[in-house]
């Protein structure tokens, strides 16, 4: 599923497995709810277009993403810090 307002955010629920990607100027973010699936997503993606793995997201958008125990959380504490 597209979001009709924000296009370049795109959405799939497949039962329990959430994904969504997100476009940014010249990069893609994928957030993806079972760690396993993301191998699949990958490899998809790479049939196409030449991919770079970073890793793990840490910040997007002056939004710091933490994982604890499997879970991402979103905090804009650096942002309020200097506002």
């Amino acid at each position: 599923m597209n979001n009709p307002t924000e296009s370049p955010i795109y959405v799939q629920k497949d039962g329990e497995i959430l994904l969504i990607v997100l476009l940014y100027v010249n990069g893609l973010q994928i957030i993806i709810s079972a760690e396993k699936e993301i191998a699949d997503v990958k490899a998809d993606l790479n049939r196409t277009s030449k991919i770079t793995d970073l890793g793990h997201l840490h910040y997007y958008l002056n939004i710091q993403f933490i994982m604890v125990e499997g879970h991402f959380f979103s905090s804009q504490h650096r942002t309020m810090i200097h506002v």
